[in-house]
């Protein structure tokens, strides 16, 4: 009994590592890019950069209704 009573906090923590992996929440909402002042749908796997700019937002995450995600937003110039 001993054995598992010091056991149980590295057990404790292999159970955290992996639920970290198995309860990982997948992206929210659709990702849209800001070309020419028009946020148009972007593909997830397409490869993008957002030069440094203040003035222009560059990429976010819509949801299902099409309100922006504001803690997604990305401040920058997009560029394909």
């Amino acid at each position: 009994m001993e054995k598992l009573i010091k056991k149980l906090p590295v057990l404790g923590l292999i159970l955290a590592a992996i639920g970290v992996f198995a309860f990982s929440v997948p992206n929210q909402g659709e990702l849209r890019a800001n070309i020419g002042g028009i946020w148009t749908p972007i593909p997830e796997n397409q490869a993008y950069n957002c030069l440094p700019d203040p003035e222009e937002d560059c990429v976010a995450r819509f949801d299902e209704h099409g309100v922006m995600i504001p803690s997604t937003l990305v401040k920058g110039l997009y560029t394909p």
